[in-house]
């Protein structure tokens, strides 16, 4: 797993992208490194953000949650969204979320029964 060490999570700008994983062999109950989504001023506040989950094969049964949180502690991340089907032929779904005010996003792989590798890209 990816960490980002005394430094924090990267902040992560209104029309950025920051990859959460990146095609990397996990386990059911692994997390991404969060991010912190920056807080948006104006009237498009707040900003939305999609996160874009590509397998490198048939996952077989799986579950990735989109986790928030305001608090960047293991115990206080919640789940907001969740993907557990409708991947296209490539083996690639997505998650949007519209109207956002948390502060960290990170997504842990709640199930995953094929060992296979994943790709997780946040948008906003």
């Amino acid at each position: 797993m990816p960490l980002y060490g005394s430094a924090g999570p990267n902040l992560l700008h209104e029309n950025q992208q920051e990859y959460l994983l990146q095609n990397e062999e996990v386990v059911a109950g692994d997390a991404s490194v969060p991010v912190q989504l920056r807080r948006v001023k104006g009237l498009t506040y707040p900003f939305g953000f999609s996160v874009q989950v590509a397998f490198d094969d048939d996952p077989g049964t799986f579950q990735v949650d989109v986790q928030d949180a305001d608090l960047d502690e293991d115990d206080m991340y919640v789940t907001v969204s969740s993907l557990s089907g409708n991947l296209n032929d490539s083996f690639v779904g997505r998650v949007e979320l519209p109207i956002v005010w948390t502060k960290y996003t990170r997504v842990r792989v709640v199930t995953l029964t094929n060992p296979v590798a994943i790709t997780a890209l946040i948008s906003r």
